[in-house]
């Protein structure tokens, strides 16, 4: 008995020791933190920072923040360069002319109308022998019509045009092919429409130049020629679409970012084969060459209007990191440690330690005022409650309706005692049930309208927690300048909706129940994502509202996969509950085009309307703003009454921050710094949170401007 207590009274001492110790490392945990850090909490750690693949959350915000695009969409959403110091289009084009006397005579035509040279947008004009050449500033036609609508048109010697399309590799087997060639004086002209196409321009008599041409690939089969005689032109134009890189960007190793690095990405983005979705985004392109170290030349099958709002999608990549790379592993492992040149460099990530970003000191606009940026990782509620309390977090995504609940619940007891503010991206994800319109019941538009009448969606969203979807406000990115009008939802109106429902041969039972002109009882299965609670809870409402109207209404819940493989991909659907992010363009010529309906096309709800195709290709053609903005509100207006989806709301990443704690110190045009509280302009968080700033403690929030200068932008 002595024995222990005498072991006791001499492992007491060390045990409050080890116990003061542990409690010491317990205060230091829970009490450390550089108070210059920015510290965020997230409930999935960040892994893959991949500029080409859709995103979001903390994962897209790094992106962003370590990655730049070409352009970038100023706070009135006009599109301004960033990466691009300058763009600008320029059409050549060639006319042949029977002799040179002819040509000489067409040349004084076009100096003698100089006082149009501001309406063709005509730079310069070069006499060649029998040929003229023009540069104009024009990306359309009409300039180059209007000029030789003014020559005697009988004086311009006519081309041939042929196309020659093989299996690969048509420039060098052409190659081949001309330098053994008796006839190859008749080619005047010839160009190459990537690996597998080329345009021979042929003058004269051509006869012979044919049947040399076919005789030359009946003996070549393996290549799997095809020669078309496409007819007679009288002119070669060829648009181009010239860009300049900014002269001062660095990779975040510090190697001078150059239009060796813009080829490459577009190359890899566009490659046959290519992983990335952004491969479809660039159909209206030929090819893009290297002018000097900044400069690129883009050729263009056509005229875009829309071309800038697809380049400003094109981040940019560094050729001299990934142009090695080998396999998709390769490129896994570039993505888990991105090189940009963003704002923001990556110092640390899993599985070393949490996401660390540190501000990019050599960046073009300024380095960000906010020195590092951490990325924690904190999954359970009662965890981040704590470090919330404790000052350890300065911004989070509140997980759960729980979270909200204690953040901003009133109440002596709840309300916590750091004062707390929220900032909402705009609503740039919509969810909508999709009709397929090839199922009987969903052709005629009357029966999507009256289904839509039946739905009060502000009555429903009104019944959903904090943070609240808001309505529906239209098809584009929210006060884009191409469409700045909401026309919002249909107004609920149950007697119309049966009124629609009769002219469309509709007729209710005794039961009340709706049954078609044959007889059958409508029914319709809505599918939806079991592990999205907003999509569950929307369908759960409008299945009850269709069902009480006298609609058999079930409920499918399948994982995403499923729902997208079994039911999306296959069209095997009557409606599907999804959700898609806008971006910033006026062409939804693949959402809703007739020629994108059907298997395997992108206009899944399999709206076909001659009146809708017809806006869709205005847009993207039209360059007057006015006709854009007309155009535009039409097509708008026009889908809300097809109803071909059902539009319900839109929602936008929501973002708690501590309020004395965060502020925005953001680079101004004049070159100063504007700082104050924190705001998401129409552009949404994309623009603003790269100038997130940690308030130190005891410092004064939103002082007076600072204008010590950047980089000027």
């Amino acid at each position: 008995m002595f024995t222990c207590l005498r072991a006791l009274a001499l492992l007491a001492p060390l045990a409050v020791v080890a116990g003061l110790v542990w409690l010491a490392g317990q205060a230091r945990m829970l009490s450390y933190r550089d108070d210059a850090d920015l510290v965020v909490a997230v409930q999935e750690t960040p892994a893959r920072f991949n500029p080409l693949m859709p995103g979001r959350g903390a994962e897209r915000e790094i992106t962003e923040l370590v990655f730049d695009r070409l352009l970038r969409l100023d706070d009135d959403l006009r599109l301004r360069p960033h990466l691009l110091e300058r763009w600008e289009y320029r059409h050549r084009a060639t006319c042949y002319f029977l002799d040179a006397g002819k040509a000489a005579a067409a040349a004084a035509v076009i100096d003698q109308s100089r006082d149009r040279w501001s309406d063709w947008l005509l730079e310069d004009f070069v006499l060649d022998g029998d040929q003229v050449h023009l540069i104009s500033g024009s990306p359309e036609r009409r300039w180059l019509d209007e000029i030789l609508n003014g020559f005697d048109r009988e004086t311009i010697a006519p081309l041939l045009q042929v196309r020659l399309t093989l299996r690969s590799a048509v420039a060098q087997s052409l190659g081949d092919f001309l330098a053994g060639s008796v006839e190859k004086g008749k080619l005047r002209h010839l160009d190459y429409d990537g690996d597998r196409v080329a345009h021979l321009y042929l003058q004269g008599e051509t006869d012979l130049f044919l049947k040399e041409l076919r005789l030359y690939y009946e003996s070549n089969r393996n290549l799997e020629p095809e020669i078309e005689v496409m007819g007679p032109v009288d002119r070669i134009a060829e648009l181009d679409w010239d860009a300049e890189l900014r002269g001062d960007l660095r990779w975040h190793d510090g190697t001078p970012a150059t239009a060796d690095d813009l080829v490459y990405t577009f190359e890899e983005v566009t490659r046959p084969g290519s992983p990335w979705p952004l491969r479809e985004a660039f159909g209206f392109v030929e090819s893009m060459e290297k002018v000097d170290e900044r400069k690129v030349r883009v050729h263009c099958r056509e005229f875009y209007a829309p071309a800038p709002e697809r380049w400003a999608k094109l981040p940019l990549l560094p050729a001299h990191l990934l142009s090695q790379a080998v396999g998709p592993d390769a490129w896994e492992r570039f993505f888990a440690r991105p090189v940009g040149t963003g704002p923001y460099r990556l110092r640390s990530a899993p599985p070393e330690g949490p996401v660390v970003l540190e501000a990019n000191v050599d960046y073009f606009r300024g380095a960000p005022r906010q020195g590092e940026v951490r990325y924690l990782t904190v999954t359970d509620f009662e965890r981040r409650r704590l470090d919330w309390r404790l000052g350890k977090i300065d911004v989070l995504a509140p997980a759960s309706e729980q979270e909200w609940h204690w953040l901003f619940e009133t109440g002596a007891k709840a309300r916590p005692s750091i004062p707390v503010d929220t900032v909402r991206d705009a609503g740039r994800f919509q969810s909508f049930v999709a009709w397929n319109l090839d199922r009987d019941r969903f052709t005629d538009p009357r029966v999507r309208r009256g289904l839509a009448y039946l739905i009060d969606v502000e009555k429903l969203l009104a019944t959903l927690p904090e943070p609240r979807p808001r309505a529906w406000k239209g098809l584009f990115f929210p006060g884009s300048w191409f469409c700045q009008s909401s026309p919002g939802p249909l107004a609920p109106d149950a007697d119309l909706a049966a009124v629609l429902f009769g002219e469309a041969g509709w007729k209710r039972d005794e039961g009340g129940k709706w049954r078609t002109r044959e007889g059958r009882v409508v029914d319709l299965t809505l599918s939806y994502d079991r592990a999205d609670l907003l999509h569950a809870r929307l369908a759960e409402h409008l299945a009850e509202r269709w069902n009480r109207a006298g609609i058999d209404v079930k409920l499918e819940a399948l994982d995403w996969r499923a729902l997208l493989e079994e039911r999306l991909a296959t069209r095997e659907f009557d409606a599907l509950l999804l959700s898609w992010e806008l971006d910033f363009s006026r062409d939804h010529f693949a959402v809703w085009h007739s020629s994108e309906a059907g298997p395997g096309g992108s206009n899944f709800s399999g709206l076909r309307n001659q009146q809708v195709d017809g806006l869709l290709e205005k847009l993207r053609r039209e360059r007057d703003e006015a006709a854009v903005i007309a155009t535009a509100t039409e097509l708008q207006d026009l889908v809300r009454e097809l109803q071909p989806c059902l539009f319900l709301c839109s929602t936008g990443r929501e973002l708690a921050f501590r309020k004395d704690a965060v502020e925005q110190a953001r680079p101004a045009s004049d070159g100063t710094w504007n700082r104050g509280p924190i705001a998401v302009g129409r552009a949404g968080l994309f623009a603003s949170r790269p100038w997130w700033v940690r308030v130190a403690p005891g410092a004064p929030a939103n002082p007076e401007p600072d204008t010590t200068s950047p980089t000027e932008p």
